[in-house]
Protein backbone atom coordinates (compact mmCIF):
# COMPACT_ATOMS: atom_id res chain seq x y z
CA UNK A 1 0.00 0.00 0.00
CA UNK A 2 2.77 2.44 0.83
CA UNK A 3 4.86 1.82 -2.30
CA UNK A 4 2.23 3.23 -4.71
CA UNK A 5 1.91 6.30 -2.50
CA UNK A 6 5.68 6.82 -2.54
CA UNK A 7 5.71 6.29 -6.30
CA UNK A 8 3.00 8.90 -6.85
CA UNK A 9 4.70 11.28 -4.42
CA UNK A 10 7.91 10.97 -6.43
CA UNK A 11 6.31 11.25 -9.88
CA UNK A 12 4.06 14.23 -9.16
CA UNK A 13 6.93 16.78 -8.80
CA UNK A 14 8.28 15.57 -12.15
CA UNK A 15 4.87 16.16 -13.74
CA UNK A 16 4.64 19.63 -12.21
CA UNK A 17 8.13 20.49 -13.47
CA UNK A 18 7.29 19.28 -16.98
CA UNK A 19 4.03 21.26 -16.99
CA UNK A 20 5.95 24.35 -15.87
CA UNK A 21 8.91 23.94 -18.25
CA UNK A 22 7.01 22.98 -21.42
CA UNK A 23 5.73 26.50 -22.28
CA UNK A 24 9.08 28.09 -21.42
CA UNK A 25 11.58 25.70 -23.05
CA UNK A 26 9.51 23.88 -25.64
CA UNK A 27 8.50 20.29 -26.20
CA UNK A 28 11.84 18.89 -27.42
CA UNK A 29 13.86 20.10 -24.44
CA UNK A 30 11.21 19.16 -21.92
CA UNK A 31 10.65 15.68 -23.34
CA UNK A 32 14.38 14.91 -23.36
CA UNK A 33 14.67 15.97 -19.72
CA UNK A 34 11.54 14.04 -18.88
CA UNK A 35 13.16 10.90 -20.33
CA UNK A 36 16.31 11.52 -18.31
CA UNK A 37 14.44 12.08 -15.06
CA UNK A 38 12.22 9.01 -15.52
CA UNK A 39 15.21 6.82 -16.45
CA UNK A 40 17.08 7.98 -13.35
CA UNK A 41 14.00 7.29 -11.25
CA UNK A 42 13.66 3.79 -12.73
CA UNK A 43 17.36 3.20 -12.11
CA UNK A 44 16.94 4.22 -8.48
CA UNK A 45 14.08 1.76 -8.07
CA UNK A 46 16.03 -1.08 -9.73
CA UNK A 47 19.11 -0.53 -7.59
CA UNK A 48 17.07 -0.40 -4.41
CA UNK A 49 15.44 -3.69 -5.37
CA UNK A 50 18.91 -5.14 -6.05
CA UNK A 51 20.03 -3.89 -2.61
CA UNK A 52 17.18 -5.77 -0.95
CA UNK A 53 17.85 -8.91 -3.01
CA UNK A 54 21.55 -8.93 -2.06
CA UNK A 55 20.69 -8.54 1.62
CA UNK A 56 18.12 -11.33 1.41
CA UNK A 57 20.37 -13.77 -0.48
CA UNK A 58 23.42 -13.32 1.75
CA UNK A 59 21.32 -13.53 4.92
CA UNK A 60 19.51 -16.62 3.64
CA UNK A 61 22.78 -18.33 2.82
CA UNK A 62 24.21 -17.52 6.26
CA UNK A 63 21.06 -18.83 7.98
CA UNK A 64 21.19 -21.98 5.86
CA UNK A 65 24.81 -22.65 6.80
CA UNK A 66 24.12 -21.96 10.48
CA UNK A 67 21.14 -24.30 10.52
CA UNK A 68 22.19 -27.19 8.24
CA UNK A 69 25.93 -26.87 7.77
CA UNK A 70 29.00 -26.84 9.94
CA UNK A 71 29.33 -23.15 10.83
CA UNK A 72 32.77 -23.54 12.45
CA UNK A 73 34.60 -25.08 9.48
CA UNK A 74 36.83 -23.28 6.96
CA UNK A 75 35.12 -21.25 4.28
CA UNK A 76 31.71 -21.43 5.91
CA UNK A 77 33.06 -19.90 9.13
CA UNK A 78 34.74 -17.05 7.27
CA UNK A 79 31.60 -16.49 5.19
CA UNK A 80 29.42 -16.26 8.30
CA UNK A 81 31.91 -13.99 10.10
CA UNK A 82 32.19 -11.63 7.15
CA UNK A 83 28.50 -11.38 6.26
CA UNK A 84 28.41 -7.58 6.53
CA UNK A 85 31.61 -7.22 4.48
CA UNK A 86 30.17 -9.38 1.70
CA UNK A 87 26.99 -7.29 1.66
CA UNK A 88 29.04 -4.07 1.62
CA UNK A 89 31.17 -5.21 -1.32
CA UNK A 90 28.10 -6.24 -3.32
CA UNK A 91 26.39 -2.92 -2.52
CA UNK A 92 29.51 -1.03 -3.60
CA UNK A 93 29.48 -2.74 -7.00
CA UNK A 94 25.75 -2.10 -7.46
CA UNK A 95 26.12 1.57 -6.56
CA UNK A 96 29.24 1.99 -8.70
CA UNK A 97 27.25 0.55 -11.58
CA UNK A 98 24.43 2.95 -10.73
CA UNK A 99 26.75 5.95 -10.88
CA UNK A 100 28.14 4.81 -14.23
CA UNK A 101 24.63 4.19 -15.55
CA UNK A 102 23.49 7.62 -14.33
CA UNK A 103 26.41 9.24 -16.15
CA UNK A 104 25.55 7.37 -19.34
CA UNK A 105 21.87 8.32 -19.11
CA UNK A 106 22.62 12.01 -18.60
CA UNK A 107 25.29 12.24 -21.32
CA UNK A 108 23.43 10.09 -23.85
CA UNK A 109 20.14 11.93 -23.82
Amino acid sequence: MIFPLIFVAAIMPIKFWVDYARPIYGDAFTSSWLKIILMLFAELIVFNIAYVIVNFLVSAQVKFHEKYGKPNVGFVKSFIDKETNIKSIAHFFFYAGGVILSYLIVTRY
